[in-house]
C-alpha cells in the first residue's frame, strides 16, 4: 500500500510538472503573441499619421489641388485621389452613382503624364483631360 502511494505522488507530481511547463509555455506563446500585436498596432498607427500629415490632405480640399499637389502624393495613394476628383467632376454632371474602378487604372498614368508636363495646371482639369482620352 505504502509503495502504491509512493507510485501515486510520484505521478501526482510529473503530472504537476509537465502542467507547470505547459502554462510556462501557453505563457511564453501568448506574451509573443501581445508584443506581434503591440508591434502591428504601433506600426499601424505610424503609417497612418504619415498619411494623415500630407501636406495637400491637410491644408486644402481636392477640388482645388494643383498637379503639384498631385504629384507629392505617395503612388499608392493617387488612383484614390483621381477617382475622388472623377467623382466630384462628375457629380457636377450628371446623375451617375458608381466609379469606374477598373477604368481609374488606365487614367492615372495619364494624370500623371499631364501633371508633370505642367505641375502648376488645376488637377480636376488634369483628370478630365485624362478621362476625355480614355
Amino acid at each position: 500500500m505504502i509503495k502504491n502511494k509512493k507510485i501515486l505522488i510520484s505521478m501526482q507530481l510529473c503530472i504537476c510538472l509537465r502542467l507547470k511547463a505547459l502554462l510556462h509555455l501557453l505563457e511564453e506563446f501568448f506574451m509573443k503573441k501581445a508584443i506581434i500585436m503591440a508591434s502591428a498596432i504601433v506600426l499601424s498607427s505610424l503609417s497612418y499619421v504619415s498619411a494623415a500629415t500630407a501636406p495637400t490632405a491637410a491644408t486644402k480640399p481636392v477640388q482645388s489641388w494643383t498637379c503639384q499637389d498631385f504629384l507629392d502624393l505617395s503612388e499608392t495613394y493617387r488612383p484614390t485621389a483621381v477617382g475622388v476628383v472623377q467623382v466630384i467632376n462628375e457629380k457636377k454632371h450628371t446623375d451617375k452613382d458608381y466609379l469606374d474602378i477598373d477604368g481609374l487604372e488606365t487614367i492615372t498614368p495619364s494624370v500623371v503624364t499631364i501633371c508633370t508636363a505642367n505641375p502648376k495646371a488645376s488637377l480636376p482639369k488634369a483628370v478630365k483631360q485624362a478621362a476625355a482620352k480614355k
